[in-house]
């Protein structure tokens, strides 16, 4: 019997791509056209990307682009419609630019090929008054094309999280003085959920809906907490928590006798989420709440 073992390799590299600035001081020859990028900019979804890039000048000498708010625009190819614009960074070498593009960024872009413009921005200064910003072209060849061709890929992207529930038992529960000086009731905690800015969403959508079962009805308020802290204190602690509004003038929601099941959302760039529900100590039987699911 024989065992044969399978070496595979991988790569870890910065694929960087040449960009050129003219900046109007160099005219480039009709003969130096050869192109910079032939190959597509592959990105792909589920992952986070870097995409480098090196200006150089048409003399082919690494440019200080240090003074410049670097953007880069990507359009869809078929009708022109700008569908993300991000900030670049410049750091490192001399003439370095890295566009980073989130998990998030890209989540509802679908796959395909998109034209990728790089511009930069710098005040406009005219008798030592600022005045609107100047924007530049980055060039992807020497015959002054601007667009790169960028293709999203399926590749690594995964199938939607699964949905929290927040089941009857799930809950920590606590006791304070109603307002201040009574009477004592009771508070229930859920634990923390990651929210947008966790899974690297710029924005995002949350969703979640509310069970109380028929013969249980609730009656009480229910509260949608948030955080921006990378490590909330923990709860039922408040502190750095705040109240979201997930309804039109109202970040509490109440509920007189309620049963079946009723959807919420809310959009808000957070780290971690957690939901807060009292019941009514005005009713002798406030029931509880059974259920609650969330998407993020």
């Amino acid at each position: 019997m024989h065992t044969y073992n399978s070496l595979h390799e991988l790569f870890l590299y910065d694929d960087v791509r040449r960009l050129l600035i003219n900046d109007n001081t160099i005219t480039c020859f009709d003969t130096d056209n050869s192109p910079m990028n032939k190959r597509n900019i592959l990105i792909h979804k589920g992952v986070d990307n870097s995409i480098k890039f090196r200006v150089f000048d048409p003399d082919r000498t690494p440019v200080n682009v240090c003074t410049y708010n670097l953007y880069a625009r990507i359009f869809n190819v078929e009708n022109r419609e700008l569908v993300l614009e991000k900030l670049c960074t410049t750091s490192g070498a001399k003439g370095m630019v890295s566009l980073d593009l989130n998990e998030g960024d890209i989540t509802n872009l679908a796959h395909g090929l998109y034209d990728l413009v790089i511009v930069g921005q710098r005040p406009f200064i005219h008798n030592q008054t600022v005045g609107e910003s100047v924007t530049t072209p980055f060039f992807t060849d020497y015959a002054s094309n601007i667009v790169a061709s960028l293709e999203i890929t399926p590749q690594a992207e995964r199938v939607p999280k699964p949905t929290y529930e927040i089941t009857a038992d799930d809950w920590t529960f606590t006791k304070l003085l109603w307002q201040g000086n009574g009477p004592v009731i009771d508070q229930l905690y859920s634990s923390a959920i990651p929210g947008a800015r966790v899974q690297n969403h710029t924005n995002s959508t949350h969703s979640f809906s509310v069970m109380a079962l028929e013969d249980d009805k609730f009656t009480g308020t229910l509260e949608v907490l948030g955080t921006l802290d990378v490590s909330p204190e923990p709860y039922p602690n408040d502190h750095g928590w705040f109240r979201i509004q997930v309804a039109p003038g109202t970040d509490v929601l109440e509920f007189v006798d309620f049963y079946g099941t009723e959807a919420f959302t809310f959009a808000a760039n957070i780290m971690f989420i957690k939901f807060r529900y009292t019941p009514s100590h005005l009713v002798t039987e406030p029931g509880k709440i059974e259920k609650i699911l969330v998407r993020s």
